[in-house]
């Protein structure tokens, strides 16, 4: 609720001063309303993807890709979200966003393992957690747990890396 009421001062402000709706405000009030279940806010956020993309902020924008596939995966489930992801890494990959196409690869594994596809979200969330974690990037920590767990369910604890890196 707090990000929506701040969202929506932005949105104001720039309203009142005659400047363009900020992507980024735009985006989390769209991310805030599908978050309580709106549709709408979905477009919202594809609106202010479109925003960010036309004002040339290409970090906002990778930002909102990332946004958008999680909103994705509540409304349309995993495949729609891996494929929207695809997506954002292309453009991140396009514009030379490499810490943001490691954050959003770092998501994929977590729908593979939804869609079946085991092996592969184990291979790729070992991969991404140890690149992230290594970076000092505190996006590890979602493949790391996906690795553990799918290597629990496995009964493979002996090839789990040691937890306790997720409390520190």
């Amino acid at each position: 609720a707090e990000a929506r009421t701040a969202a929506e001062r932005a949105l104001a402000l720039a309203s009142k001063l005659g400047l363009p709706p900020p992507p980024d405000a735009l985006g989390y009030r769209g991310m805030s309303r599908a978050m309580l279940g709106e549709a709408q806010g979905a477009e919202e956020m594809l609106q202010a993807l479109a925003l960010a993309i036309e004002q040339g902020e290409g970090r906002s924008a990778a930002l909102l890709h990332n946004n958008l596939a999680f909103v994705t995966w509540l409304f349309d489930g995993s495949q729609a979200a891996l494929d929207r992801l695809q997506a954002a890494i292309a453009f991140a990959e396009q514009r030379g966003l490499t810490e943001r196409v490691g954050v959003l690869a770092g998501s994929r594994p977590t729908h593979l393992a939804e869609l079946g596809e085991i092996d592969e979200a184990l291979s790729e969330a070992t991969r991404f957690a140890d690149r992230l974690e290594e970076a000092g990037h505190r996006a590890f920590l979602e493949p790391r747990s996906l690795q553990l767990r799918l290597l629990a369910e496995r009964g493979n604890l002996d090839e789990a890396p040691d937890p306790q890196t997720l409390l520190q």
